[in-house]
């Protein structure tokens, strides 16, 4: 199995005590001492352990999306929507809750954390159906009817937080190529903003 690095982010140290027992019980992970802000290691997981979503895990969770750092997992406490929306602002794609946590649970996350996948338990993925105003599709990886290749690219890359200078520069389009993008997409889907589509691609499975 790949080795996986790991650090963590916990303002509760008997809670992080606690995510490190778990980690030490996986072979195949290596902790990554986290003492100072700023850019981590190429390539390893972020993990962010909060009782609920407040200000201070809000602002960790916008840090790491300003670093563009992908591979973060977030531990939290039950969501109000408002706050799922929130996560999925920040780029997060991993979520487990608190009290389903297991070790077999955290390996599967830290697993799709690490591969760039998207990892959403089932009760998170229903709020976001009902957010989006549609009911949840059957079945996993279906994809948003009538999508262009160039519009997928362009939601892909504002899932993970990315402004629209940044997705720009990375698909060498101008600002306003992007914003006519996600304008038109937008409109044809009936969808009322950018965290909107977000959150319906993340319903269909396209994110």
């Amino acid at each position: 199995m790949k080795r996986i690095s790991v650090s963590i982010q916990a303002a509760d140290k008997l809670a992080k005590a606690g995510l490190v027992s778990y980690l030490r019980r996986m072979p195949h992970v290596d902790l990554v001492d986290d003492p100072k802000p700023g850019p981590r290691p190429q390539g390893v997981v972020t993990t962010v352990l909060a009782e609920r979503l407040d200000d201070q895990a809000v602002r960790q969770l916008r840090e790491l999306s300003d670093r563009h750092q992908r591979k973060t997992l977030l531990i939290v406490g039950p969501l109000r929507p408002v706050e799922l929306i929130q996560v999925m602002e920040c780029g997060i794609r991993i979520l487990i809750w608190r009290h389903k946590l297991t070790v077999e649970v955290l390996a599967r996350g830290l697993q799709a954390a690490d591969s760039g996948e998207s990892e959403l338990p089932p009760d998170a993925v229903d709020l976001l159906a009902a957010l989006v105003g549609q009911p949840r599709s059957p079945g996993t990886g279906q994809r948003m009817f009538g999508v262009t290749p160039r519009e997928a690219d362009v939601l892909r890359l504002l899932s993970d937080g990315q402004e629209i200078r940044a997705i720009a520069e990375k698909l060498a389009y101008s600002e306003r190529t992007v914003k006519t993008v996600l304008h038109q997409l937008i409109n044809r889907l009936e969808l009322r903003n950018r965290t909107h589509a977000v959150a319906y691609a993340i319903r269909e499975g396209y994110i």
